[in-house]
């Protein structure tokens, strides 16, 4: 297996399994050959981020959400607010709103989705940890 359709292929099936190891090590030789999908990339950040690797999964994230932003808002959306949670996740609360607020704009009038809860989710876990019982109960 030498090529970068086959280090895709093993990849996905390796995340379908939630094998984490198998594939980001799979993404890995993948992305050194070449650009690949942006699910593929998602996919990647997400399993770099279940092995402990924070800083190279928002890196990764971020490659996906500049490659959203011009074709998928809605996936964008989503994409920040993962990045929002990820960033607050790391003590970095100033990045952290920085990508919700990008998350929100991108979201506009949309319908209610899931992106939404993350928001939600989000704006709790920063009220709690600033101790601003005002904007947890609005958040709750």
């Amino acid at each position: 297996m030498d090529t970068f359709t086959d280090y895709l292929a093993e990849a996905r099936d390796a995340h379908r399994r939630s094998d984490w190891r198998a594939s980001y090590a799979a993404f890995v030789r993948a992305d050194a050959l070449g650009p690949m999908p942006t699910d593929d990339l998602d996919a990647y950040s997400g399993a770099a981020w279940r092995l402990g690797h924070r800083g190279e999964a928002v890196r990764l994230a971020e490659r996906t959400y500049d490659r959203l932003v011009r074709t998928d808002p809605a996936g964008a959306a989503m994409t920040a607010a993962v990045l929002g949670l990820e960033w607050h996740a790391r003590g970095h609360v100033a990045v952290s709103r920085q990508w919700t607020d990008r998350a929100r704009g991108l979201l506009g009038g949309a319908p209610v989705s899931g992106t939404h809860g993350y928001l939600a989710y989000l704006d709790a876990v920063t009220a709690l940890a600033a101790g601003d019982s005002t904007a947890l109960t609005g958040a709750a």
